[in-house]
């Protein structure tokens, strides 16, 4: 049903459901149909808990990570937080066939002729762990120390080199690999051992409730909304507590098949708590 209603009478191909948000709505649909009345229940929400497990090795630049959070996606399109206050970020959709922010992009999702921008530390801690050992388990490093042992590229662009493609080559072929280090743990890891995981604060972000889409960007100013590396979209009736999400469940992530890019490790955790709507701080448009 939902196939047939995407695609034209005369379409050659069936664009069914294709990516992990879309069929996650599929199953909403399926609750709201078997509720008696019918109805879309409403449930206002904190986002408690934000973490990317596994950040995979493009984004190790990690001050230049930064996520938007926007309510009402499929209408309003309302703005409702951006991590990172140095970047602008435009939330109406680029028209079809426009230049500029509707480019093709990068491997890690800045568009190639950009400069990028700068590291932002502000709201997120590092956690640095071995690759046998559990989420959760690593040790916390500050921003800088890490750019500085881990991404030595990222250290030359913190201060002032120019920038270069080679930043996007992905995991594969790094430019300049940092050489096997001793880790915060004491036992010796090169980049190649460690798992990295980035919890960003929640505690600046207000309550929202609906559908609510998480778009997440790496060194780049004003992206097009189009081009995303990962996001994910979900209604807070219907996530409970939070939600633990795989790389075959993050909408970008999940087309990497081969853990080429986003490796075993990697993967989204997210908490909500509920609140009343006297409690809640939002402005949502009503």
């Amino acid at each position: 049903r939902c196939g047939d209603q995407r695609r034209s009478h005369n379409a050659r191909s069936f664009q069914g459901v294709e990516s992990p948000s879309q069929e996650r709505y599929v199953r909403y649909l399926e609750q709201v149909l078997r509720r008696p009345d019918r109805d879309i229940p409403r449930r206002r929400v904190r986002l408690t808990r934000f973490v990317m497990r596994g950040v995979p090795k493009m984004f190790w630049d990690i001050g230049k990570l930064w996520f938007a959070i926007i309510t009402r996606p499929s209408t309003d399109r309302i703005v409702h937080f951006v991590s990172n206050p140095t970047v602008t970020f435009t939330h109406a959709v680029p028209e079809f066939g426009s230049r500029g922010r509707g480019k093709s992009v990068a491997p890690d999702g800045a568009n190639a002729g950009d400069l990028g921008i700068e590291p932002f530390f502000g709201n997120m801690a590092i956690s640095v762990r071995r690759k046998n050992d559990p989420p959760g388990s690593g040790v916390l490093m500050d921003g800088p120390s890490f750019i500085a042992k881990y991404c030595p590229d990222g250290a030359r662009d913190a201060m002032g080199v120019d920038a270069t493609m080679a930043r996007f080559s992905g995991p594969e072929s790094p430019k300049s690999p940092a050489p096997p280090t001793t880790s915060p743990t004491g036992t010796d890891a090169s980049p190649s051992d460690v798992v990295v995981d980035v919890e960003f604060s929640t505690s600046a972000i207000a309550a929202f409730e609906g559908d609510v889409v998480i778009k997440v960007f790496h060194n780049v100013d004003d992206p097009s909304t189009l081009k995303c590396p990962l996001q994910i979209w979900f209604h807070t009736a219907f996530e409970g507590d939070g939600m633990t999400l795989p790389r075959e469940r993050v909408d970008g992530p999940h087309k990497d098949h081969k853990g080429k890019k986003y490796g075993p490790q990697f993967g989204v955790d997210l908490g909500f708590e509920t609140v009343s709507n006297e409690s809640a701080d939002v402005d949502d448009g009503r």
